[in-house]
């Protein structure tokens, strides 16, 4: 007889005395005993503390300076080259700085969105939901570092462009051609995101909107019938497209607490 089958012999017998347990039948507590129970560990259950909302502001802040240094090196490399190549692009060709503006302005949030659902295109999500900071906490975090990233990055741009084009950029155009581009295409970019894969949902859209953006500027009609809106047109429709940027964000942080422990 080999040794696998001494083995499994003995497992055998072993299990065979554990057979008698069937004997015994063990008594599960009544619901009042239970409720008795949770009662009295109740008191042991520390209090939630209370924050102000200035309070989880900080410690969102906090949290996304601690994701800086978390965040691929490639994200802030590939950003940082799509807007040099615009900028040269622009001043090489004499095109017009609105359009490099228009086209740039979501763009770094857009592949942002591959950062913030990492985890959850790399199956980490139940691992991330049981740690300290959960995958909500996380994505709001990083939607902060790319959003503010991407502010820098367009405030440096509109500068460049101001003092080396043709004078100060107006004020009506630079709402036009970036701020509300950058929150209707980051507002679709995050529906995308929260129905699909943010591997698929960003690249779709930066194509999609440069598809836009070519179509936009090869007529001349659609850019000067823009352009003569009032302001207050543009005013309502980024105050609509804020209003669907904050839906999307809910969704994606709906039911979780943003207290951050400290």
């Amino acid at each position: 007889m080999s040794n696998r089958d001494d083995i499994n012999l003995q497992i055998n017998k072993e299990l065979e005395h554990f057979s008698t347990l069937d004997d015994f039948s063990v008594e599960f507590p009544s619901e009042d005993e239970m409720y008795q129970t949770i009662d009295t560990l109740r008191q042991y259950v520390p209090e939630r503390q209370q924050k102000s909302k200035l309070d989880k502001l900080a410690d969102l802040l906090r949290l996304s300076t601690k994701e800086i240094f978390f965040i691929d090196k490639s994200f802030w490399i590939t950003n940082l080259t799509f807007f040099l190549i615009g900028f040269l692009l622009t001043m090489n060709t004499s095109g017009n700085p609105y359009f490099a503006i228009m086209l740039l302005s979501p763009v770094p949030f857009l592949l942002g969105l591959l950062e913030v659902f990492k985890g959850r295109d790399r199956n980490f999500l139940e691992l991330e939901l049981t740690c300290k900071y959960n995958a909500q906490q996380l994505m709001l975090s990083k939607m902060v570092v790319t959003g503010v990233y991407n502010f820098i990055l367009m405030v440096f741009l509109i500068t460049l462009l101001s003092f080396t084009g043709d004078g100060q950029m107006l004020l009506t155009k630079v709402l036009m051609y970036w701020i509300l581009p950058f929150t209707l295409v980051a507002s679709f970019g995050l529906l995308l995101a929260s129905k699909l894969k943010g591997q698929i949902a960003a690249p779709l859209t930066v194509i999609l909107w440069i598809s836009f953006v070519g179509i936009y500027m090869s007529n001349e009609q659609l850019i000067a019938y823009m352009e003569s809106r009032p302001v207050i047109f543009y005013i309502i429709a980024f105050l609509l497209a804020v209003i669907f940027f904050i839906f999307q964000i809910k969704k994606i942080t709906r039911g979780v607490s943003l207290e951050f422990n400290n």
